[in-house]
């Protein structure tokens, strides 16, 4: 009687033990998520440092299924799936000129040197030739081309960045806002080549554009040219990413090293789990911005270029010497505020593909896109303490 007590003893024990070893294999993130509620369906998971940035995970917990088969612009580009070229820039001498925005110069505390002096003048004379502040993208793949706003576009007569999250579906042609991120040229560059008469893009960043300027051009659109060449000439000055032309793509390729470290610490730890539908950052322990996706498979498209923009918003702010450390609590009423700005929206962009709206409180500015079926598909928001 005692062995078969015995025998009954140690069979519950083992049992226990690998009841305890499978609850372990659950991902960390997900329990951390399951810890961390801020409502609307939205679970906080486990955060990730590096330096002085921090990476919140966010999950739904009714996350949509989403039945168009994306694809992003910076894979559609390297595929010649799509073009993305300059708008009224055409060689036919014969045409009239395409209307023309009135550039906005920047004007500076000191006085410009003359060589930068000649190249605005240069630069506005050009401008007929072309529209500084729209490009056309045509999609010639059998997928809808999801472009994210902050997305930096290289070639062209210059790089710009798009303004507002674009769909552009398969066969179709769009004329797209944008601002431009390379202040002192407009010329093709060496060896760009044509399409339809027109200078085209080659590339796109790998990276969004730092807050600073994707907060700016999201808000105001071409109306903020003037403040976006001044985002880009402060990181080019702070960064040492000066160039002749001014190009955000320096300040990019000047701190690569810094952002793969950044990259390769947060990168890691979110690479297994599939169900990280969003992130928050928070920079010297204050949260700074957000991007939530309506499902994972969006989030995935456009993972990495999201982590790269947050490690750029970090390098930029610099380490502070006394930085507070990041909560879920500040993440949690970050993400309310979000939800209270939400009652203030405002239509920026509508077309028959997508509805852009702009939602702001005291503390929070953010935007909202929904396809053209009303489904939520991207909103990202940024805090106002900058």
């Amino acid at each position: 009687m005692l062995r078969i007590a015995l025998c009954c003893a140690v069979f519950f024990f083992l049992w226990a033990c690998t009841a305890v070893d499978e609850t372990s294999k659950e991902p960390p993130a997900e329990k951390g998520a399951q810890k961390a509620a801020a409502g609307e369906g939205i679970l906080i998971g486990d955060p990730v440092s590096h330096k002085n940035l921090t990476v919140f995970p966010l999950y739904l917990k009714n996350p949509e299924e989403v039945q168009e088969n994306y694809i992003s612009l910076e894979e559609a580009l390297k595929g010649k799936k799509v073009e993305v070229r300059e708008v009224g820039a055409q060689s036919d001498n014969n045409a009239p000129p395409a209307p023309q925005p009135q550039r906005q110069v920047v004007q500076p505390a000191q006085q410009q040197p003359p060589q930068q002096q000649a190249q605005e003048l240069v630069q506005q004379e050009a401008s007929s030739a072309g529209t500084v502040n729209a490009v056309e993208i045509e999609n010639k793949s059998d997928r809808p081309v999801y472009i994210l706003a902050g997305q930096v576009i290289i070639g062209g007569k210059q790089d710009r960045v798009i303004t507002k999250d674009t769909i552009v579906p398969p066969g179709e042609k769009l004329q797209v806002e944008v601002c431009c991120v390379e202040h002192g040229r407009w010329s093709p560059r060496a060896g760009a080549h044509q399409s339809h008469d027109s200078v085209v893009f080659d590339l796109a960043l790998s990276s969004n554009t730092q807050g600073s300027i994707r907060k700016r051009t999201q808000a105001k659109g071409a109306r903020a040219q003037g403040e976006v060449w001044e985002e880009v000439k402060k990181s080019a000055d702070k960064l040492n990413a000066q160039t002749s032309t001014g190009t955000y793509k320096q300040v990019v390729e000047k701190t690569q090293k810094s952002l793969d470290e950044y990259l390769a610490a947060i990168k890691k730890a979110f690479a297994e789990d599939k169900k990280i539908c969003g992130f928050v950052s928070c920079i010297n322990g204050e949260v700074d911005s957000c991007d939530l996706f309506t499902s994972p498979a969006l989030l995935a498209m456009f993972r990495a270029s999201c982590l790269r923009g947050y490690a750029l918003d970090a390098l930029n702010a610099g380490e502070a010497k006394e930085a507070k450390k990041a909560t879920v609590a500040a993440v949690q009423t970050f993400l309310k505020e979000i939800k209270e700005a939400q009652k203030n929206s405002e239509k920026l962009a509508e077309d028959k593909h997508r509805r852009v709206d702009k939602l702001e409180s005291a503390r929070v500015i953010g935007f909202d896109n929904r396809a053209k079926a009303g489904k939520a598909m991207h909103m990202n928001a940024y805090s106002k303490k900058k």
